[in-house]
């Protein structure tokens, strides 16, 4: 049921909006705020309130720009200032999720390193202790089979 009440909400927000400021700026009014809140957030509700944030910041950042002293003399759409604004969000979204990734993996990579010549080093460390308590190389199993050879023929 709340499906159905939500999918309707939307529906009539498009079809109202688009008639004002066109279907593409519509679909980008809700598409841009979903899309960056999704790529900067794991949880649903965290994943809201980013969206509510870039939807309201990007269209009051959208009209402050639009209302600068310098674009007075040159008419400048709000609806693509507003949609420019936002895709610049989602933009930098990506972007630091990208260098949040990649910073991840290096520390990933430098963990990964790090416990792998941990393990070496211990793993060399027991196999010098094994040789030590068998008495060396002379006393393990590899060296007493050519010698047992040696003694039949």
């Amino acid at each position: 049921m709340l499906d159905l009440v939500l999918n309707t909400a939307i529906a009539a927000a498009v079809v109202s909006a688009s008639t004002a400021v066109g279907i593409l700026l519509v679909i980008g009014y809700l598409v841009i705020p979903g899309a960056t809140a999704r790529i900067l957030a794991s949880r649903v509700r965290t994943m809201v309130l980013v969206a509510i944030a870039v939807g309201v910041g990007g269209g009051y950042l959208g009209m402050l720009l639009m209302a600068l002293p310098e674009t007075l003399d040159k008419p400048i759409s709000p609806q693509a200032t507003v949609a420019l604004v936002m895709t610049g969000l989602l933009l930098l979204a990506v972007g630091l999720a990208t260098a949040r990734e990649r910073l991840h993996r290096i520390r990933h990579r430098a963990h990964s390193a790090q416990s792998a010549t941990a393990g070496a080093t211990s793993t060399t460390a027991s196999v010098d202790t094994t040789a030590d308590r068998s008495g060396g190389p002379e006393g393990s199993a590899s060296a007493v089979a050519p010698m047992a050879e040696g003694g039949r023929a």
